[in-house]
């Protein structure tokens, strides 16, 4: 479990399938069942940027989700799950995490 002060930046995505070309997508950013906030969203593209950051803390929180959507139907386009245990296992003292 973590307690503390979170920084998250959503850059982009790259390859997100799609039957149409009018993909309108957004990202979800959760900490276990709790939404923490939601990217604007990214208009006709199949390799969305965002570059959006957020700072938030949570307590006695087990994982964190990046869950990518389309506004139009609603549906998951990409998700992943990451527990704080293994991203603390990664991490140096005073260091920032950086994932990709």
């Amino acid at each position: 479990m973590f307690s503390g002060n979170i920084s998250v930046t959503v850059q982009s995505a790259s390859d997100l399938s799609n039957k149409s070309t009018d993909l309108n997508t957004f990202v979800r950013v959760k900490v276990d069942d709790d939404e923490m906030f939601k990217t604007t969203t990214a208009r006709d593209a199949a390799n969305p940027t965002w570059n959006e950051r957020q700072e938030f803390d949570t307590t006695m929180s087990d994982q964190i989700s990046l869950i990518i959507l389309d506004e139009k139907e609603k549906d998951v386009k990409a998700e992943c799950n990451i527990s704080f245990e293994s991203l603390l296992a990664k991490h140096k003292e005073g260091e920032a995490l950086q994932l990709s």
